[in-house]
């Protein structure tokens, strides 16, 4: 529960539907604007050995998304993702896996 309030508190938010999935604060290590018009990524836990991606519907959530997690990067701030198909935060992730939200925190 704190995760959550500290995520509504941070301002940025991108809501996911889907009821069971692992909330992880990660650092960012990596990010690439991709010419195909997706955001890759790398943290420090759950995308470290396997690229990451934002690959959703919405062109501005992925603008916003993409802005916090060059943010993060920048200032080393942690970021929070919600990863569907992971049970631990020490779980690595398959290859371009989407979280189903990207939060940054103060």
């Amino acid at each position: 529960m704190k995760i959550i309030k500290a995520i509504l508190s941070a301002g940025i938010l991108f809501i996911s539907s889907q009821a069971y999935a692992v909330n992880c604060a990660e650092k960012v290590t990596n990010v690439i604007a991709h010419s195909n018009g997706q955001i890759y990524f790398q943290t420090d836990t759950t995308c470290a050995a396997n690229w990451c991606q934002l690959y959703w519907s919405d062109a501005k959530m992925i603008d916003r998304a993409y802005a916090a997690l060059l943010t993060a990067l920048t200032t080393d701030k942690t970021v929070v993702f919600e990863w569907n198909s992971l049970t631990s935060c020490t779980s690595q992730n398959q290859v371009y896996a989407v979280p189903g939200y990207v939060a940054l925190l103060r």
